[in-house]
This record gives structure tokens, sequence and C-alpha cells, in this order.
């Protein structure tokens, strides 16, 4: 619930405890989706990447394949298996590179799915872009101190994986 939208905000009562007293009906915890794991995942994923290009240009070996595309591999697709931890769960994940930001992903014990995603930079946000089955979800999401935030309607913060 927004603040200017709560009722008694509206009818004007508001006081310096006001949040406070309703910030549990202000902030509700947002439960934790395997859809909201698979966006901080790509999200982390896509970063590091990113990072990886540009780290290219220092490499003592600029045309190292490795090093401009940290996904490819010869006659396999680069496979990773992690574990991320939100509100105090642990989410086990597997992922699959399939080129072209196209990857096939495993949230537990959920199906695999196949999921296209792209990491833009709008008015200097950084926003995560899935697409699964047709359904694109976006969320801004924020690299800090190891860990990834996302931002949706509720802030949801993901601790570095292993």
């Amino acid at each position: 619930m927004q603040l200017s939208s709560h009722p008694q905000f509206v009818e004007g009562d508001v006081h310096t405890d006001f949040i406070d007293q309703h910030y549990q009906e202000l902030f509700p915890v947002k439960p934790v989706t395997d859809g909201l794991v698979s966006q901080a995942v790509l999200a982390s994923m896509l970063h590091e990447m990113k990072k990886s290009s540009q780290a290219q240009g220092t490499t003592k070996d600029p045309h190292n394949p490795f090093t401009a595309y940290p996904m490819a591999r010869l006659n396999h697709s680069y496979q990773k298996t992690l574990k991320i931890t939100s509100q105090d769960s642990s989410y086990d994940v597997q992922i699959t590179s399939r080129g072209n930001a196209q990857f096939k992903l495993k949230v537990g014990k959920s199906a695999e799915v196949d999921v296209g995603a792209k990491l833009l930079e709008e008015d200097g946000a950084t926003i995560i872009e899935l697409n699964s089955n047709g359904e694109i979800t976006k969320s801004r999401v924020v690299f800090m101190e190891g860990n990834i935030h996302l931002f949706t309607k509720v802030i949801i913060t993901f601790l570095q994986y292993s």
C-alpha cells in the first residue's frame, strides 16, 4: 500500500509515528517467487558478463574468446548451479546459457523454463527484463555490497550466491 493512499493518511490523521504505527501495512513482506529468483540470478549473471566484457581491454590476450564471450563454450552449453538466499530462505538454481540472451532455468524442484533476459540502462537505472512464455517482467536492480536488490512494487533483497 502506498503511503498517500492509506485511509488514515487520506483523512489527514498523520503524526510523527504514522509510519512506525502502520509499517506492516505500508511495507508488507512480499513472498519470493521463482520469477523473482530468476530475475535476481539472471541480473547477476548478465552484470558479471558486462563487467567481463569491459575488462577485456585490460587483458594480456584481448582475442581470448572466453573473455569476450564469458558464456561461450566449445561443443557444449555454459551451465552453472548456484544457491541464492533471500528472507532466510535458500534457492538452488540451475542455469544453462543457450546463446543470444536465452537461458534454461530451473529453480528448486520446479519445472525447467526457457527465459530470455536483458539487462538495460534506463534513465540512470539498471533494469532486468525477462521474457518467459511471452510474459515480460521488468524490475529495477541495484548491485551493492555483494547483494542484489530488486525493486518491484516492494523491495526484495537477494544475498550474494555461491
